[in-house]
């Protein structure tokens, strides 16, 4: 039988450890951050190649096409066939087409080529943020906090006292809302890292008729009396 006295004491302390990111619980298993950065099994290794760090791909494809709204149909096959799926997609009386989709990482570059094949592109981007430190740091500090958890839900159920009971009660239940997040943020990378976003809009491509030929080509002509090449 434990000194109910000291429960209180001990929620709190496991609980500024958990906020501070260092847990010091009673043996004989002591769990703490700076043994998990030091090899621990939610430890991040040193030094991670770079065709193993976790990234978070993002592409933007800009297009123009006689009829925007006539190739969703065409998109929605392509991304599907990529194993991924649209998003969202709103099209604007037939002139914008804008889409949003998601595809694995390894598909996005075949994608892009896809769908670079069924208009004119005139600006494609894509970027990449590396969350492979984010993604450690996350499962380190829930490795923590399961700790606390389990060690609170272990001294509850040795508690007696009505008021021990509730105050630890409470701490657990803080502990379980902030592992609670974490597991949200986590999966959330994990999605971010395993399907890459591609920003799709087309526009409708403008055609310039009799008098707007004639000024553009005026425009270049007089361009080539400046600049030939």
């Amino acid at each position: 039988m434990c000194n109910l006295r000291t429960i209180p004491a001990l929620a709190l302390l496991l609980a500024s450890a958990a906020c501070s990111g260092h847990v010091p619980p009673p043996p004989p298993a002591p769990v703490s951050m700076s043994a998990a950065s030091q090899g621990g099994p939610n430890a991040a290794p040193s030094h991670i190649p770079a065709t193993e760090r976790l990234l978070i791909r993002r592409a933007v494809l800009e297009m123009v096409a006689h009829e925007p709204g006539s190739l969703a149909p065409r998109v929605t096959e392509i991304t599907r066939t990529a194993g991924g799926y649209v998003e969202s997609s709103t099209a604007t009386e037939g002139r914008v087409l804008r889409m949003t989709l998601r595809v694995p990482s390894a598909a996005l570059e075949p994608t892009l080529a896809s769908l670079s094949a069924l208009a004119e592109v005139e600006e494609r981007r894509v970027s990449a943020q590396d969350v492979t430190e984010q993604v450690f740091d996350l499962e380190a500090r829930l490795g923590n906090l399961r700790a606390v958890r389990d060690r609170l839900r272990q001294h509850l159920d040795r508690a007696g006292g009505v008021g021990d009971v509730i105050q630890v009660e409470r701490e657990l239940a803080r502990v379980q809302g902030e592992i609670e997040v974490l597991e949200g943020r986590l999966k959330r990378l994990q999605q971010d890292t395993s399907l890459s976003q591609i920003t799709l809009e087309v526009r409708q491509k403008r055609v310039l008729g009799p008098l707007g030929q004639l000024v553009a080509g005026a425009a270049w002509l007089v361009s080539k009396l400046f600049v030939i090449r």
